[in-house]
């Protein structure tokens, strides 16, 4: 499979959670929504959510830390990289361009962690879109 740039990106979460992009106005109902070429996010992600960087040339890229879990089914897949191939999450391959070096963390206990960005023509998020160099670096 050859990887692509996502044509679009849908990115909402408006809640009551620490880290939402939005707060609830009154009557509002919340909504976790991360959905790319008009499907789903194939696999779950961390509660930090998604992040957004337009770069100079238009195109946008999308950092992510992904969990091996399914978010169709919630079964805990299998991760596996080959060298000059896709990272793999189960038996399905990451199927959009990434753009810069993944990384693979796993601490004890939990679950193992895949960090990306891949990129997008597109972005329509509640959040921010930062123009400055993407990082996940936090301030506290």
């Amino acid at each position: 499979m050859t990887a692509t740039i996502a044509r679009t990106v849908v990115y909402r979460h408006t809640c009551d959670c620490a880290n939402t992009n939005r707060q609830l106005m009154p009557g509002e109902e919340p909504e976790h929504r991360f959905d790319v070429d008009g499907e789903p996010f194939p696999w779950y992600i961390t509660e930090d959510g998604a992040t957004f960087h337009r770069t100079a040339t238009g195109l946008y890229l999308v950092a992510v830390r992904i969990l091996p879990i399914e978010a169709a089914t919630g079964k805990l897949v299998e991760f596996r990289h080959h060298v000059h191939g896709a990272p793999q999450l189960g038996d399905r391959e990451f199927p959009w361009a990434i753009a810069y070096p993944i990384s693979w963390q796993s601490d004890e206990p939990g679950y193992g962690v895949l960090e990306l960005m891949f990129a997008a023509n597109d972005v329509d998020t509640d959040g921010e879109i930062s123009v400055e160099k993407p990082t996940r670096e936090v301030t506290i």
